[in-house]
């Protein structure tokens, strides 16, 4: 049975994560020794083995055993991360985004830098002049969702939790 989208959205807002990944790479098998990869990534990592299988087996992707440090941190349990790249990570984002609340916006931008590199996927091959436009442009949308990632959230009007537990 496939877990409930708005489970899937509201799991997702609160334990999971969305970046674009800004690789520098280099060599002679690239664009003159200078070539920067950007990628889509979404995950969830948790404790929870059998939520993070559902994931997996629905929205396919990788599912990975995240061994903890038990000499730094002795009581810590084995974690398990599912992750989606590229296309199905913008897929699974337009499908759970309309749920969300948190991530809501990184989820858009996300979604937008997916449509750009789909529309420009062949330009860095035939097209190498624009190259530079292309990065400057996937760099935008890069450092954007770093900035969503930096907001902070006040808390709702009239709870102060610190001054409550006091």
């Amino acid at each position: 049975m496939d877990l409930d989208i708005q489970y899937v959205a509201g799991l997702f807002d609160g334990e999971g994560w969305i970046t674009i990944v800004k690789q520098q790479l280099g060599g002679y098998r690239h664009y003159n020794d200078h070539y920067v990869r950007y990628q889509l990534a979404v995950g969830i990592g948790m404790t929870n083995k059998p939520v993070i299988e559902k994931m997996h087996r629905q929205f396919g992707g990788g599912f990975f055993l995240k061994q903890p440090d038990l000499i730094k941190m002795p009581k810590s349990r084995l974690g398990y991360m599912w992750k989606l790249s590229s296309q199905p990570a913008a897929k699974f984002l337009g499908l759970v985004a309309p749920h969300m609340i948190v991530k809501k916006d990184e989820a858009e931008v996300a979604i937008e830098f997916q449509k750009h590199v789909r529309k420009h996927i062949n330009d860095f091959r035939y097209r190498p002049e624009m190259r530079d436009a292309l990065y400057a442009e996937r760099d935008v949308f890069h450092r954007h969702l770093l900035v969503l990632k930096k907001r902070t959230f006040e808390s709702p009007v009239g709870s102060d939790p610190i001054s409550e537990a006091a």
